[in-house]
């Protein structure tokens, strides 16, 4: 009876041992694999809905791109009502009408002169449509005394189209018409305006009697000419007789507050756009400290009567003071005067800089006057002379020549630091044979 007993027994606790050990396994299982098993789950479930965005993404991308290219097909189709939506398509077939035009203007012209098939064939050379510059790095000149290997006098072909794509590639970098300067919706009494080349972040605080003197758009909304002159301060303009010619263009654009009065025959007298560096304030009328610098200070603003007086006032904490003390004799003297003020913004510099890099591969620690005077110059002139534009301190006769027309003592030694003016004179040059500017840098003569 006992042994029955005892086997009953002991086969109960094997069962009970065998039924634990299940109990125990699952427990385990459920609390150690199940997790590790979900967790991997869940991690595959975020990778399949990762590659489901992805290859969405994708697969809509190729469709609207598929459906781009039929549109634009289609749109060439005659008789179909598609657009295109490419404002650059707009802008080739623009050029296309102008450079038709011009090239039937230039053949009837030479049909007149009698040497049509000379001037076709040289223009053959160069392609139906020439191309904008984009060499590889900006064109050079000689520094020597004989800068001179080509000839800036004689013909010369304007082509509208190559202005068009230089203002279209302007455009993208820097808006002249909008940001030639600031106004008075862009700031407010008291604004802080940052320098453009300062390693440490200095700020200008633009005082009220400065702001008031701020236009309230800006002075290049309503401004379009045909013919536009960009005078520079070279002493190759001694003796050219260029007077009368720069005085006949619509707009007439002068650097550094060049004087005019005693050189009318060479230079010209009428002034629509002058360029004032505020280091001329320190350095030609000494802060205007005494009677005598503000006085001078006040006979040369009124020289130049009605015209925009432009300052990039912005690039450089040392040009703060003078900025300033600019600004508080203009307000001093605002019921004398008729000029109307206008400043480069904060940051601008970076971006017209930017353009002469992507465009001629030219960059430079500063950019010289005449090159922003033509910068800016080039959205609201379709034809373009530059007078005085001429880095060289001999002309191409070999005879001594002073650096500036109106100073025969200025030493330019000093700007080889800041400017590369050889190079941007063969950058000049180039543009020049595009049709791009005129360089003028021999005599005048008027009825030409």
């Amino acid at each position: 009876m006992n042994t029955k007993t005892n086997t009953k027994t002991t086969i109960a606790t094997i069962i009970e041992i065998v039924v634990c050990k299940r109990r125990v396994a699952a427990f385990l299982f459920y609390s150690v694999e199940c997790p590790v098993y979900f967790l991997v789950m869940a991690r595959l479930d975020r990778m399949l809905k990762k590659c489901f965005v992805l290859s969405s993404v994708a697969f809509l991308t190729l469709f609207f791109t598929i459906l781009f290219h039929v549109t634009s097909k289609n749109s060439s189709v005659p008789g179909s009502q598609a657009k295109r939506s490419s404002i650059s398509d707009t802008y080739e077939r623009y050029d296309l009408l102008i450079e038709l035009l011009h090239r039937a203007r230039q053949e009837n012209s030479l049909r007149n002169r009698g040497n049509h098939g000379e001037k076709s064939t040289k223009a053959s050379k160069s392609g139906p449509f020439p191309r904008f510059y984009t060499g590889n790095r900006a064109p050079t000149v000689s520094t020597t005394t004989q800068p001179y290997e080509w000839k800036t006098e004689g013909p010369w072909n304007h082509s509208m189209v190559e202005m068009i794509k230089l203002r279209n590639l302007l455009r993208r970098h820097f808006h002249v018409v909008k940001r030639v300067s600031i106004t008075k919706k862009d700031v407010r009494p008291w604004s802080l305006i940052r320098y453009d080349y300062s390693s440490v972040r200095y700020v200008f605080s633009m005082n009220p009697l400065l702001y008031q003197l701020l236009p309230e758009n800006s002075p290049f909304l309503t401004v379009h000419h045909e013919t536009c002159a960009v005078v520079g301060s070279s002493g190759i303009l001694l003796k050219s007789q260029c007077g009368r010619e720069i005085d006949s263009a619509d707009f007439v654009f002068r650097g550094n507050m060049a004087p005019t009065i005693g050189f009318e025959k060479d230079v010209g007298r009428r002034t629509n756009f002058m360029t004032i560096n505020p280091g001329i304030v320190k350095d030609r009328f000494n802060f205007l400290l005494t009677t005598e610098d503000r006085s001078q200070f006040l006979d040369a603003l009124k020289d130049i009567g009605e015209a925009i007086l432009w300052s990039p006032g912005f690039t450089h904490y040392g040009s703060g003071l003078p900025l300033r003390v600019m600004g508080d004799f203009l307000a001093e003297h605002q019921n004398e005067l008729s000029l109307n003020l206008a400043l480069l913004g904060e940051g601008a510099i970076k971006y017209i800089k930017g353009f002469w890099k992507v465009s001629h591969n030219f960059s430079e620690p500063r950019i010289t006057t005449g090159l922003f005077m033509y910068t800016m110059a080039v959205p609201i002139c379709d034809k373009i002379k530059l007078y005085g534009f001429y880095p060289f301190m001999q002309d191409p006769r070999n005879k001594t020549i002073p650096w500036h027309y109106y100073d025969p003592a200025s030493d330019p030694s000093w700007l080889k630091s800041v400017h590369k003016m050889p190079e941007e004179y063969g950058i000049l040059q180039a543009l020049h044979r595009k049709g791009l500017l005129k360089l003028k840098t021999g005599k005048c003569h008027y009825d030409e």
